[in-house]
């Protein structure tokens, strides 16, 4: 860098061959730091532009034009007679909840476009990024506060029909995450409008995401029932009239509820998982473990289940790698085992066919599309540089 008088030179950043585009060329855009976040993202699924997965993006009513058809609301937050809701941005709250609605606007005018429908989604059109905690960015719109309109201080983004709700609640939490703060920091964005939200880059997450994330919401679901299930039997002993018609029926509950809790406690346990959840050789081999005394027969046991478990590592690190394009380095490793077209497997050839599989999982850009991402795990266990496998 060149240096005139009197000057002085701070540092400075080179950059080699950039991309030549219209958007704001800012140090946060090229920096490693946000590649690295960008990349963290991807981990989620492909990023899209948002207009991929939004069919209208909209700027809220301005107030200030509409000064003599807004209303104030009632004690209990209720609009008056012949008059609808209207949110502002201090109505979306932390953790993408929708507070209550700032002020009401008469009805009668309002055009159908902007009125809101159930899903979509209110962002904030003024955003702080200096705040080092996630952003209150974006919340949904539930059908229990329609009708509803919605201020300039918010854009309305309304997802595609294709979008499901899994994958727009996804969406909607990823709206609120620091990745999304990053990406307008590095993008010179100051203040939302349209366009911006239109490039923002979102995830558009992988099926076997998705399903983890609708069976945690199903079992938060199950278990808030069974809780209050339960609470609902414990103050219904002493608001009942008769306590002989309340004990009979505590004692069956208590009887449910044990069941329940036993079970979950079984579940947590290494045993019970072995057991109910493993390949059957292991599941066997790991009883006949707990059975056999000490001594010999024991650590005759012990090697055959590590043998077998070994080997069902490796397979599975095998299996991971099936890319049906090019062969990937667990299948270039396992073709370089074979000799006049036979394969054996021995300890040695597991463990590296496992290690590879494993260093596959860990640097593959979309490790949540992988049979067994938590493959991954194996990267940094099995790195023993005193084990003569390592």
């Amino acid at each position: 860098m060149a240096k005139r008088g009197g000057g002085e030179v701070g540092p400075s950043t080179v950059l080699r061959n950039p991309g030549l585009d219209d958007q704001p060329w800012t140090y946060e855009r090229f920096s490693k730091h946000y590649e690295a976040t960008r990349e963290d993202s991807r981990q989620l699924g492909t990023l899209r532009p948002l207009s991929d997965l939004a069919s209208q993006i909209t700027i809220g009513l301005h107030r200030t034009l509409e000064v003599n058809r807004v209303i104030q609301l009632d004690e209990s937050g209720a609009p008056p007679q012949g008059s609808v809701i209207c949110f502002g941005s201090r109505s979306i709250g932390k953790g993408g909840t929708l507070l209550t609605p700032v002020c009401a606007i008469l009805s009668g005018d309002v055009s159908g476009d902007f009125m809101l429908q159930s899903g979509d989604v209110l962002l904030r059109s003024t955003i702080d990024l200096r705040t080092e905690r996630p952003l209150s960015l974006a919340a949904t719109v539930t059908g229990d506060v329609l009708p509803a309109t919605f201020d300039q201080s918010c854009i309305r983004v309304r997802l595609r029909s294709d979008v499901s709700p899994d994958a727009a609640e996804l969406v909607v939490s990823y709206l609120n995450s620091v990745h999304v703060k990053h990406w307008f920091i590095a993008n010179g964005i100051q203040e939302l409008d349209a366009a911006a939200l239109r490039r923002l880059e979102v995830p558009d997450p992988s099926t076997v995401l998705l399903l983890e994330l609708r069976t945690l919401a199903e079992a938060e679901q199950q278990y808030r029932t069974w809780a209050d299930e339960a609470a609902a039997a414990r103050r219904g002993m002493f608001a009942a009239k008769s306590f002989a018609e309340q004990i009979p029926l505590l004692s069956a509950r208590h009887r449910t509820e044990m069941n329940r809790l036993l079970a979950a406690r079984d579940a947590g346990r290494f045993d019970y998982r072995v057991r109910n959840h493993y390949p059957h050789p292991l599941a066997l081999r790991h009883e006949q473990i707990l059975q056999a005394n000490s001594g010999k027969r024991k650590i005759d046991e012990v090697l055959d289940c590590a043998e077998h478990l070994i080997t069902w590592l490796a397979v599975m690190a095998i299996l991971q790698d099936q890319d049906p394009s090019a062969r990937g380095p667990v299948l270039q490793l396992l073709g370089s085992y074979c000799r006049s077209g036979a394969l054996h497997l021995d300890w040695g050839k597991c463990v590296a066919l496992l290690r590879a599989g494993a260093i596959f999982t860990m640097n593959h850009s979309k490790r949540l599309t992988l049979r067994f991402p938590e493959l991954a795990a194996f990267s940094v266990q099995i790195a023993d540089e005193l084990s003569v496998w390592s």
